[in-house]
């Protein structure tokens, strides 16, 4: 009967540093997620601020695109003279052309 005690004794025991070894990896893990969410946070802070910037640059590129394109096929106006109408807008010759045409 004191075997079995003895025995069981020295289970608890052993259980009992298998749980504060548990512990103390609980709490290393918990320190390192602590670290990783700030990090992840400062991440996401950058992230707004470059999507941020990104649509400020947008906004002018936007109206230059449009400045650039053609009016009628809504494609980069690349020819070396296009059109220009009296309203100012521009469309490509051969546009122009076909326009005309029909």
């Amino acid at each position: 009967m004191q075997e079995q005690l003895k025995k069981e004794e020295e289970a608890n025991q052993k259980n009992e540093k298998v749980i504060e070894k548990v512990k103390e990896e609980s709490k290393i893990v918990e320190t390192k997620l602590k670290k990783e969410r700030v990090a992840n946070d400062k991440l996401n802070d950058g992230k707004d601020k470059v999507q941020a910037v990104l649509d400020k640059l947008k906004k002018p590129t936007e109206a230059i695109d449009s400045t650039l394109s053609c009016l009628s096929c809504l494609t980069f106006l690349s020819e070396p003279k296009p059109l220009t109408l009296t309203c100012g807008h521009s469309i490509c010759n051969n546009v122009s052309h076909m326009k005309f045409l029909t």
